[in-house]
Order: C-alpha cells, then sequence, then structure tokens
C-alpha cells in the first residue's frame, strides 16, 4: 500500500511539473486585462483602443485563445489604428533557425527589443498599406528612382536624357542632360540642367489624355538652374550662344503599374550672363532676331517617357 501511495505521488509530481513548464510565461496571459501600450520613445504615439473603435473584448478573447495555445507560433500582436498604437502584446514562441526542426530555434518570450524574421508577412503588410493608399489618392503613391527620355526636341534634331530620384512624397531631383545628335543636325548644342520639383498629392487611376488610364498622377512645380551653349544657324549665318538659365516651371507625371512613365512641363528662366555672337557675317534682322532669341532661349518645355522604379 505504501508504496502504491509512492507511485501515485511521484506522478502527481511529474504531472505537475510538466503542466507547470509547458504553461511557463504563459499564465499570466489567461486572465488577460487590456492595457494601453507604454510610451517608449520609439516615435509612435499610443491610445486607447475603445477611443479607436475596436472592442477590447475581442482583443481580450484573442490573447487568452493564444495563450492557450490554439494558435501556433503567434509571437505578437499590435494594432496602429488613428495614428496611434492602441495594442501591442507579446508571447511565446520559437525562434527561427534555418537547420532546426520545422526551422525552429529556443523557445523564448518575444519584447519588443526582439527582432522578428516576419519574412514573406510584409507581402501582406505592404499590399494592404498600397491598397489603402490607392483607394484615398495618398500622396505616398511615387516610385523613387526614375530613367527619362525627353522626346520634345525630337522634331528640332535634339535629344535629352534625365534621372529623377524621388526623396520623399513631395519631393524630388531631377537632373537632365542633352544635345544636337551629331551627324545628323547642322548646329551643335549642348546643355544641361538641375531641377528640384515639388509634388503634390498624387491622384490614383488618373487618365492621360482622357483615355489611358494610370496608376498615379502627380502634378508638381519645377524649380531649376539650367545650361545652353549653341553653335547655330539663322539665314546660313552663323553665330555661337550660351547662357544660364534659373526657371520656375509646372507640369505633371503619370505612371503606369508597368513603370511606364510620361512626364510633361512648361516653364520659363530669363537668361543670366547670355553671351550672342554672329561669326563670319549678319543677316538683315540680325541684331532683332538676337534680341528674340535671347528672350525665347528662357523658354522650357520637356516631354519625357521613360520607366520608374
Amino acid at each position: 500500500m505504501k508504496l502504491l501511495t509512492i507511485k501515485i505521488n511521484v506522478f502527481v509530481l511529474i504531472l505537475f511539473l510538466l503542466t507547470d513548464t509547458s504553461c511557463q510565461g504563459l499564465l499570466h496571459k489567461i486572465d488577460f486585462h487590456y492595457q494601453v501600450p507604454e510610451m517608449m520613445n520609439d516615435g509612435l504615439l499610443t491610445g486607447v483602443a475603445t477611443e479607436a473603435g475596436i472592442d477590447t473584448s475581442i482583443l481580450i478573447d484573442a490573447v487568452n485563445a493564444i495563450s492557450k495555445g490554439k494558435h501556433n507560433e503567434v509571437h505578437s500582436i499590435l494594432i496602429y489604428k488613428n495614428n496611434k498604437l492602441v495594442f501591442e502584446e507579446y508571447f511565446e514562441g520559437h525562434e527561427y533557425k534555418w537547420d532546426g526542426p520545422q526551422y525552429y530555434g529556443n523557445l523564448v518570450q518575444w519584447t519588443p527589443e526582439m527582432r522578428h524574421p516576419i519574412m514573406s508577412c510584409t507581402q501582406s503588410i505592404t499590399s494592404a498599406c498600397i491598397g489603402i493608399a490607392i483607394e484615398k489618392g495618398s500622396d505616398s503613391l511615387f516610385l523613387p528612382y526614375s530613367f527619362q527620355f525627353n522626346i520634345a526636341g525630337l522634331g528640332f534634331e535634339r535629344y535629352g536624357i534625365a534621372y529623377e530620384l524621388r526623396l520623399s512624397e513631395h519631393h524630388a531631383l531631377f537632373v537632365q542632360g542633352g544635345g544636337s545628335f551629331p551627324f545628323v543636325s547642322e548646329e551643335k548644342e549642348y546643355g544641361f540642367g538641375i531641377h528640384y520639383k515639388y509634388y503634390f498629392q498624387a491622384v490614383s487611376n488618373a487618365k492621360f489624355l482622357w483615355l489611358f488610364e494610370s496608376a498615379y498622377r502627380n502634378t508638381f512645380v519645377d524649380f531649376n538652374v539650367r545650361y545652353m551653349n549653341l553653335d547655330g544657324i539663322h539665314q546660313d549665318a552663323n553665330f555661337k550662344y550660351d547662357a544660364f538659365f534659373t526657371g520656375v516651371g509646372l507640369g505633371q507625371t503619370y505612371v503606369w503599374e508597368s513603370g511606364f512613365t510620361m512626364s510633361y512641363w512648361l516653364g520659363y528662366g530669363p537668361p543670366i550672363g547670355a553671351e550672342f555672337k554672329w561669326q563670319d557675317s549678319v543677316p538683315e534682322d540680325g541684331n532683332s532676331w538676337a534680341k528674340m532669341y535671347k528672350n525665347s532661349s528662357g523658354l522650357d518645355f520637356g516631354l519625357t517617357i521613360g520607366y520608374s522604379f
């Protein structure tokens, strides 16, 4: 009888130890009560879930279910709504280990300071954010890099190549350069420009020429500094002209889902330090034409096609 009692006690002890080990770090979650997330000085404001229209009883049920092991490997739940973090809770789970069984490493209690290997979960997050942005026509719609070819001057035997770097939703740097086609144009020209663009709020699903629907359209204001050097011809008379320009313009950029980009702008900047000189002969309208050319040379028109990514 005594031996039977000892066996029963040992069995109960083992059962207790197994139960305690399996629930370590989780028992405190069973009677979970909602609390406002702690301010961590990480740039995120915190708020109350009920003020954001969230029923805390649903959150409590979710935490209790996870704590009881109903859902496998849920490491954390964070809810960010109305620009505030209204819910933040962490659980036990395994670290990622490439050569571990089922890729499991050590069993740990996850915390805000630990890095989470979320992998393909980012697709769900980014797709949701992009969907919300497109639906609202958010100004966060933009692709940061763009290579473009200026086709506006093709009729004048000119070419232009440009690169644009979007620093943020509103700010971009645009650099372009080009000139006359060698062995095609009788005139010789080269020039370059550095532009700062301020983009207004993007409009999703905008139509180009009311026909072709793009992913989004941006309207922008352009501030630039440009330089031009030209060996030109007017009425069989050769002339040299070079000048700097500081100008302002207005334009729009359309971007399609494929990355195809079309942009156009119109602006003006008066010539600075302009030098105009006839080379060998002066045509009859030489002086008046030279004056007109100086004033009109500040016109800045661009029509580009390219690829954004």
